[in-house]
């Protein structure tokens, strides 16, 4: 009975540890988005870019 305990415990912290982690990753996963969104910004066309 104790191991079936000890078992249980160990799983639950370790998905308790495996959702602590992801969440700083998701926000450095959106920052960088938000950076490459940014190198379109200042877009020319062809024809401002002849002038």
């Amino acid at each position: 009975m104790k191991k079936i305990i000890v078992t249980f415990i160990v799983i639950v912290c370790a998905f308790v540890l495996i959702i602590v982690f992801q969440k700083p990753s998701q926000q450095i996963e959106s920052a960088t988005e938000h950076k490459t969104n940014n190198l379109y910004k200042n877009e020319i066309s062809l024809k401002k870019l002849q002038t």
